[in-house]
């Protein structure tokens, strides 16, 4: 299987987030099969364009042109914790599983539907064309990528998610984002867990807005250190 993780922002993101996220990726990948060309920059400002047509651009070349089997797509500000959690993650999809960090469209009245968003979800080119190869586009029932799980459920396709551990603060002007049941909420600077406890990736959330860099340069050196 041929794995390659892609991420991507413009120019409204602070140049240290996406400097700092290939610091700790590149540091990981050397003993594994996976490829990081590197973020892809593009020069259009949040409403001229959408994270969903970039990450649709992405896997056509991804998958049809470069002939990739597997696509662990990141937020700019989502970065693995330890290397581990990409074997993990490539290996689930792999074995055909949708897998990637829970979130919930807390506008949206969907009976708080939980799905993978598109900061951390990992998809097989195979499992994308059984899924109907759909848009990652919002919709009425759903936010950016929430659509695949959606099909994936009602096909009995497995899903896997990765589960809020902790995180370290409220988002800027609401309170912290509840998901389903027991699970444990999310915020800023969340880490994301496996159900059985094994910690796999960091997002730090809304880095569009610049206000925590600071806490995700944090985070970079203390995985960086410990790696």
């Amino acid at each position: 299987m041929r794995n390659v993780i892609f991420t991507y922002c413009n120019y409204q993101i602070d140049p240290r987030i996406a400097e700092n996220q290939s610091k700790v990726i590149n540091k990981m990948i050397p003993n594994l099969n996976v490829d990081f060309p590197g973020p892809l920059f593009y020069n259009a400002k949040d409403g001229d364009m959408f994270p969903d047509q970039v990450i649709e651009y992405a896997l056509d070349i991804l998958f049809y042109q470069q002939l990739y089997d597997n696509v662990l797509i990141l937020d700019i500000d989502c970065i693995p914790l330890n290397p581990k959690a990409l074997t993990y993650i490539f290996d689930k999809a792999s074995n055909g599983y949708l897998i990637g960090n829970a979130q919930r469209s807390h506008y949206i009245e969907n009976n708080a539907h939980m799905f993978i968003g598109s900061s951390c979800i990992c998809i097989n080119k195979t499992v994308f064309e059984q899924l109907g190869k759909p848009k990652f586009t919002p919709t009425k029932r759903g936010d950016i990528a929430e659509e695949l799980v959606y099909i994936a459920e009602a096909r009995n396709m497995p899903v896997e998610f990765l589960v809020p551990h902790d995180y370290e603060t409220s988002p800027h002007g609401a309170p912290e984002w509840a998901l389903v049941g027991d699970l444990k909420p999310y915020g800023i600077g969340t880490t994301f867990m496996t159900m059985a406890g094994d910690l796999m990736f960091y997002h730090l959330f809304e880095s569009r807005h610049n206000l925590n860099v600071e806490r995700f340069l944090a985070k970079v050196q203390q995985v960086l250190n410990r790696e």
